[in-house]
C-alpha cells in the first residue's frame, strides 16, 4: 500500500538546508510558520499505507528549532497578547462541499511522533502559541493498524490529536474520534515542562 509523510526537516534525514536547522516544518493545511488571519476548510487525507506525521530535530543550539508537523490549519504563532497579529480563527467546515473536519485515514498505521524543543506533531487545528477560536471536528482512524502519539524528550513539544496546543489560547471546539484497528498508544515526554 502507500504510505503518507508528513516529516519536518531533521537532521537525521538531511532535510534540514540552512537556518542553523530550524523552521523547517511540514504541513497540510492553511497557516504556517507566523501566519495569522483567518484559515478555513477541511482537510482530508487517506493513505492505503502508514500516515505518519513526525516533528525534526536540530543541531541548532538556540533551542527555538520550530520544526513542526501538523495536518490542519494554524502552526506557530507568537500570540504573546490579545492583539497579536499571529492569531485568527481557525475552521475545519468545508468550503466546497467536501466532508467536513480534519480527517486522517491510514488503512495499516498512524505515527504523530514530536521532534526536538517546538517541534511538535499534530492533527487538528492549532499548533504552538497559536491564539483564536479553533473550531472543527478532529477524526482519526485506521483498518487493520496501530495508532501511536508520543510527546518530546524535549521541552514544548507535544504529538497531539485535537484542537489547540501548547500555549494556544481561545475557544476550542469540536468533536474528536479515533478509530483503530489495532492498538493505541499515548506516550507523554521526558522532557521538563509542557511536553505532553
Amino acid at each position: 500500500g502507500g504510505d503518507l509523510r508528513v516529516v519536518a526537516g531533521d537532521t537525521a534525514n538531511g532535510s534540514l538546508g540552512g537556518g542553523g536547522g530550524r523552521f523547517h516544518y511540514a504541513q497540510l493545511g492553511h497557516g504556517g510558520y507566523t501566519a495569522g488571519g483567518e484559515h478555513k476548510g477541511s482537510v482530508n487525507v487517506t493513505a492505503t499505507g502508514t500516515v505518519d506525521v513526525l516533528g525534526g530535530s536540530s543541531d541548532d543550539n538556540s533551542r527555538d528549532d520550530n520544526n513542526f508537523a501538523l495536518v490542519g490549519h494554524g502552526g506557530r504563532g507568537y500570540n504573546w497578547s490579545a492583539t497579536s497579529a499571529n492569531t485568527g480563527p481557525l475552521s475545519s467546515v468545508s468550503l466546497s462541499g467536501n466532508t467536513n473536519g480534519v480527517n486522517v485515514s491510514g488503512a495499516t498505521g498512524l505515527n504523530v511522533i514530536a521532534g526536538d524543543h517546538r517541534s511538535f506533531a499534530q492533527i487538528g487545528l492549532g499548533g504552538f502559541e497559536y491564539g483564536g477560536d479553533h473550531v472543527g471536528d478532529v477524526s482519526v482512524s485506521t483498518t487493520t493498524g496501530d495508532i501511536l502519539l508520543q510527546a518530546s524528550r524535549e521541552d514544548q513539544s507535544h504529538a497531539m490529536i485535537g484542537n489547540g496546543g501548547y500555549n494556544s489560547d481561545g475557544t476550542f471546539e469540536g468533536d474528536i474520534r479515533i478509530t483503530s484497528g489495532g492498538s493505541l498508544s499515548a506516550i507523554g515526554g521526558s522532557g521538563v515542562s509542557d511536553a505532553w
